[in-house]
Parts: structure tokens; sequence; C-alpha cells
């Protein structure tokens, strides 16, 4: 990271899920999300492109910046963004500044 970025620049608000999975009566296994914090975000770039596995999907990858937390650096392999009503499933979270800011690359398929 370059610069520490100002507060304007904090200008998107998202907010991270966890992922929790429940079972019903019968075994089925069912994925539900909880809001783990709110947050506001850089939003550093946002990137589109085709793939082709079978069929034709969109694959749009996003990268965030926020203040440092925790709790998302802990749980990264279970944890989503929701920016705008769409829910990016987070990949990879590494601190852009020693406990400072966290950097978030999220993708969704469309």
């Amino acid at each position: 990271m370059e610069k520490q970025p100002y507060t304007s620049e904090l200008n998107t608000k998202i907010v991270i899920q966890e992922e929790v999975k429940t079972r019903s009566q019968t075994g089925e296994e069912k994925a539900s999300y909880s809001d783990l914090i709110g947050a506001w975000a850089k939003k550093l770039q946002e990137d589109a492109k085709e793939d082709v596995d079978g069929k034709v999907r969109q694959l749009i990858n996003n990268r965030y910046l926020i203040r440092y937390r925790s709790e998302v650096l802990d749980k990264t392999k279970t944890l989503y963004v929701m920016d705008a009503g769409q829910r990016y499933r987070i990949h990879y979270v590494k601190e852009a500044q020693k406990n400072t800011w966290l950097e978030i690359l999220c993708t969704v398929y469309e």
C-alpha cells in the first residue's frame, strides 16, 4: 500500500457476514449468514471477466480496504462481503499496514 487513505475515501458501506451452517431435522445442511461487522471501506478495484466451465458466467473481482479488524483476519475462510445488495465471497485478506488496514479480495459469479 502506498499511503494511508483519507477518511473521505472510505465511502462504501459494507457488511461482513459469516456463513453459519445448520442441520434440519432430516439432516439436510443449510447455510445462513449472520452479520459479523459493518465497516466503511475504500473500493480499490472492480474487475469483471467471463469464465467458461460448461456454461458462460461472469466473474466479478473486488478489492476493499478497511480499518484493521482482528475477527476478519481470523475467519477468512467463511466470510462474505455484502456491498449494495450483492454477496461476495472473501478469498484473501492481508494486512495492508500492520494493525492498521486490511485489504480484502473477494469474488462473485453471476
